[in-house]
């Protein structure tokens, strides 16, 4: 008898992780329903299911009319903003930030949760942000710190049903967020020194740790924040 293959939802799938983990899912057996403000990315591998959507948006008709008959085994939020200090004043950067990074992932799951699967699995994508002071951005860090209460507040309110609530705690990624620390060679040196190992990470290193907390090898695991940063947290003096 042909074993079914797990539906998965990646939410923020057209470019840098969200990408990385939608491509990787589908690729080792998962059928992936993909989501994102933008048009299709070309790399996106054949056989994803996408849907241009924006989270942030209210509408969620058109969103229901796609997943129509379709219920899922697991949900990736890999949505995620910061804004340059300078574009909106602080009290509107702040709240911006918010908006998608916090109070967009806890609409998504209130307006899907009755299509989640019991037994299923919910993985936030975090940052040491959640974990640590950073400069210059008290929404992004505020943000983070909140998703990752949210990560235990939903694994508590949803086990009723089985669905267990992680999130990864991000260390630093070559993405377009952090293109300008990336790229200057300086603040690159100084954050991989942060590091134990001594470097930033892949993209390629983030969607088997997803696909972990995704399948039945994670099962006793939930409610957690797990860090994926190269000893960021860890290292001491």
């Amino acid at each position: 008898m042909a074993i079914l293959k797990k539906n998965i939802l990646v939410i923020g799938a057209s470019k840098g992780i969200g990408l990385q983990v939608a491509n990787y899912l589908s690729l080792n057996g998962y059928k992936v329903f993909a989501l994102a403000r933008s048009r299709k990315n070309k790399k996106m591998i054949e056989g994803i299911n996408y849907l241009e959507f924006d989270v942030t948006s209210n509408d969620y008709r058109t969103l229901h009319e796609f997943f129509r008959g379709i219920r899922f085994d697991g949900l990736v939020f890999c949505v995620g903003a910061t804004f340059p200090v300078g574009t909106h004043t602080e009290i509107v950067r702040f709240e911006k930030t918010l908006r998608v990074n916090l109070i967009s992932p806890f609409n998504f799951i209130c307006e899907i949760k009755s299509q989640l699967k019991k037994e299923s699995s919910i993985v936030f994508l975090s940052s040491i942000n959640a974990k640590q002071g950073f400069t210059k951005n008290p929404g992004y860090v505020a943000s983070k710190s909140g998703l990752e209460g949210l990560t235990r507040a939903l694994a508590i309110d949803l086990s009723l049903d089985g669905i267990r609530v992680n999130s990864l705690a991000l260390g630093y990624f070559p993405t377009d967020m952090t293109s300008r620390s990336f790229m200057n060679r300086s603040k690159r040196n100084l954050r991989s020194k942060r590091t134990i190992l001594g470097r930033w990470g892949r993209l390629s290193e983030i969607p088997p740790v997803v696909d972990f907390l995704l399948s039945d090898n994670s099962s006793y695991i939930t409610g957690e924040s797990i860090s994926v940063d190269g000893g960021w947290l860890a290292k001491g003096i």
